[in-house]
């Protein structure tokens, strides 16, 4: 027998021995997806937390609505109220904002107009700033 053909024997050999052994298994049973009301209150404690609209804007004055539901994600539109007393809370944010939030990681993503794509939540975080 040849050296090489002795090598992809021993080769074939440790893979039978590694799949038998399950190293090569991914018996790891992957997270349950997000449901749409985990996906919304992730959404809603992040803008919270980041203080997103300003500090003068109540989370009460914002408004969840989905957008978009699919196996990997959901699409929310965030609005803020215009009754009062968020009419006078909004400063100067007054549009619609659209976020991405990934099921299987809780990954926040915002959809960037001027790029008609979805970007990464920081760059909400500092386009908002501005």
């Amino acid at each position: 027998m040849s050296v090489g053909r002795r090598m992809r024997w021993q080769y074939a050999a440790v893979l039978m021995l590694l799949a038998g052994s399950g190293i090569c298994q991914d018996d790891a049973k992957p997270p349950a997806p997000m449901s749409e009301d985990d996906a919304r209150i992730l959404l809603y404690r992040r803008l919270q937390t980041d203080a997103l609209y300003g500090p003068s804007t109540s989370m009460d004055c914002v408004q969840f609505h989905t957008e978009r539901r699919s196996p990997r994600h959901f699409d929310f539109i965030i609005t803020l109220k215009t009754e009062e007393p968020c009419a006078q809370a909004r400063g100067p944010y007054t549009g619609v904002d659209e976020f991405r939030v990934f099921r299987g990681n809780g990954k926040l993503m915002w959809y960037f107009e001027e790029d008609a794509r979805f970007v990464d939540y920081e760059r909400a975080k500092d386009f908002r700033k501005r």
